[in-house]
């Protein structure tokens, strides 16, 4: 019996840093995790996973701002949140929901 529920969250972030800093700051944020890794499936699309946990972030770039839009599952939500005080450490962010 699974007493987890397989809840996928969404969460949707804007920031001023152009696309090429805040791929800068998901390097610097796996620098802070030793235990994760990162995979890039396109130059905006992004899977920063441990063994336990996945979070995926898909960038879209507009004039004067990035648009950062935040896939995990319930289990994930730790390292979710980690990643996020990493990340508003190094680039500017505020909630677009």
């Amino acid at each position: 019996m699974n007493f987890f529920p397989k809840k996928n969250y969404q969460r949707q972030y804007l920031t001023s840093a152009d696309a090429e800093s805040v791929r800068t700051a998901f390097a610097r944020m796996i620098e802070e995790v030793s235990s994760a890794s990162i995979c890039m499936s396109s130059p905006n699309v992004f899977r920063i996973a441990t063994k336990d946990a996945c979070v995926k972030f898909h960038l879209l770039s507009t004039k004067g701002c990035t648009r950062i839009a935040i896939t995990f599952k319930a289990v994930a939500k730790w390292f979710w949140e980690k990643l996020m005080k990493l990340l508003t450490s190094f680039i500017p962010l505020r909630s677009a929901e």
